[in-house]
């Protein structure tokens, strides 16, 4: 895990210069105050949660961007503007091949990561790789569909966002967190449906409010209470004008989470909020759905049926993001804290439930007298007692999930985080609208498939990484349109390929049994395979990821 830092001033460029534009006109927005170039604020802004990292071209020693990093240190790597895709591989004699080791030492010329991944219909895109028809992006990585980014990391379908992690469906927002369908928001952490809002956690369906944790449908709110719309628009104005004047000077604005962390928690107050809350039972969910879902997924892909999915959670989510386990500081039930976007910044002596903070978020309020004099110097001793986060976040109509950490629109998915709009999903980081996904991270449109990584619209694969548009494709890298082949890398347009070498249709699946087999036995064996194509690249001596 690595922070963001740029703090010299960008070179300047097409990109950098829309993107500092945007930054200018989007601070004006949010702020309502002229704030200087982008580059200035660079190391605020880039002061979030990514796993971005940079490593040397083997090819020509520039410099490669990769959006996650997890590959082997004495690999290969390139950028993507590097790879030929003309240039095909030597095919194999499957008479000589005698297993997945001999296959990989067969193929190991071709073995090189790409990174600076940059693909569709994207434009002006610079320092940024996992991008998926993005344009006008600086600094950025695992991006799709939006434009206008600046020191960004996992953006969809959004536009005119600064400083941010975990977002999606929104625009004019600065610093923001996990949050979703937002507008013209400063400093907000996993709210949703919410506009004009300002340090604030937990909301949804809220707009114009400040330092407000936990509440729905508001309006108007400071430290969590309603005052007249006069009397909120005057206490704006003086806030903003006091956060416009403190960032123009330090370049920089404090956190929500610094705030809340700079103070001790008043549990007394806590408590007597929570008098006469009727603390729920923990509802069962079936887990034979899931159970035959990764049957089914198993038989389909690797051609013999696996069961007993809890057996194989380790490996499945070998690659993923995991969760920690932290009590409520009001019931001592245990939370799953998950390592997702700034979640694990979440000060630990401050985590609900999200039932306990929806219930006391109605009784935790500041008085007029203090929402009405609170100054942006002496709020973080002014939220102290109401500011309660929640690891637990659950949006539009979710069912029958278990142990899910943060979940969207989605059913049958089992210990995994993030499933959106997905089904039957389990050991998994980030799935959206796909179904059959056992293990993996950030897998979008996609369906049965087994450890694929950052990947989009996959059919029936299984350790693929870095690739769109692919079906029955085994340990492949950046792929795309590659079907019913193996051990690919940098590849386009191939069909019964090993190597990047096509084959006769009846000797590639004549390979491509030997190999399912020798899969299947090791995992009914072990409950692990032992490699991943993260360790195909490994040299020798190196530690296989």
């Amino acid at each position: 895990m690595a922070f963001t830092q740029n703090p010299f001033m960008p070179k300047e460029s097409a990109s950098y210069a829309e993107a500092s534009k945007k930054w200018k006109a989007a601070a004006k927005v949010v702020l309502g105050c002229e704030v200087g170039e982008l580059g200035q604020y660079a190391e605020w802004l880039g002061h979030i949660r990514t796993w971005r990292a940079t490593k040397k071209s083997s090819i020509s020693g520039k410099e490669v961007v990769f959006g996650r990093f997890e590959y082997p240190p004495g690999a290969s790597f390139i950028s993507l503007d590097e790879v030929d895709y003309t240039k095909k591989g030597t095919p194999v004699k499957p008479s000589s091949l005698q297993g997945i080791d001999s296959i990989i030492s067969e193929v190991s010329g071709i073995v090189a990561y790409a990174g600076n991944i940059v693909l569709g219909k994207s434009q002006f895109v610079e320092q940024c790789s996992n991008m998926i028809d993005c344009n006008f992006a600086y600094h950025a990585d695992r991006c799709t569909h939006s434009k206008y980014l600046a020191y960004c990391s996992q953006i969809a379908r959004s536009d005119n966002i600064f400083g941010s992690d975990g977002i999606g469906n929104s625009s004019f927002c600065l610093r923001p967190s996990s949050c979703m369908y937002c507008a013209r928001c400063l400093e907000i952490s996993k709210c949703e449906h919410c506009s004009d809002c300002y340090y604030s956690h937990g909301l949804s369906g809220c707009s114009d409010c400040m330092f407000c944790f936990n509440l729905r449908s508001a309006h108007h709110c400071i430290g969590n209470l309603q005052l007249s719309p006069e009397k909120y628009q005057k206490t704006k104005a003086r806030l903003l004008s006091e956060m416009g004047a403190a960032l123009s000077k330090s370049r920089k604005l404090p956190t929500l989470l610094e705030l809340l962390s700079s103070q001790k928690p008043d549990y007394a107050f806590l408590k007597s909020a929570a008098s006469g809350m009727k603390f729920p039972e923990g509802k069962k969910i079936d887990k034979k759905p899931i159970e035959s879902a990764f049957s089914k997924t198993a038989a389909i892909i690797l051609g013999k049926p696996l069961s007993g999915v809890d057996k194989y959670l380790p490996w499945l989510s070998q690659h993923t993001n995991p969760a920690e386990k932290i009590p409520s500081c009001l019931s001592g039930k245990l939370l799953l804290l998950p390592d997702h976007t700034h979640f694990s910044w979440f000060p630990k002596d401050r985590l609900l439930s999200l039932e306990e903070a929806e219930y006391v978020a109605e009784r935790l309020k500041l008085s007029e007298a203090e929402a009405e004099g609170i100054t942006f110097a002496n709020a973080a001793k002014a939220i102290s007692k109401i500011g309660y986060v929640s690891p637990e976040w659950r949006m539009g109509v979710s069912r029958d999930n278990l142990e899910c950490k943060v979940e969207i629109d989605s059913t049958n998915c089992y210990s995994g985080t993030l499933p959106i709009n997905s089904k039957y999903c389990s050991g998994f980081y980030w799935v959206r609208e796909s179904e059959h996904i056992f293990g993996g991270n950030e897998v979008r449109a996609s369906a049965f498939c087994m450890r694929c990584y950052r990947s989009e619209r996959l059919q029936r694969c299984f350790e693929v990484d870095s690739s769109s548009d692919c079906s029955d494709c085994y340990f492949c890298h950046n792929c795309e349109n590659v079907h019913d082949s193996m051990f690919c890398f940098n590849a386009k347009n191939l069909k019964n390929a090993i190597g990047n070498a096509e084959l006769p249709r009846e000797e590639y699946l004549k390979v491509k049994q030997q190999v399912l087999e020798e899969i299947s036995q090791k995992l009914d064996k072990d409950k692990s395979l032992g490699r991943s194509i993260y360790s195909l690249g490994c040299k020798k001596g190196c530690e296989k990821p």
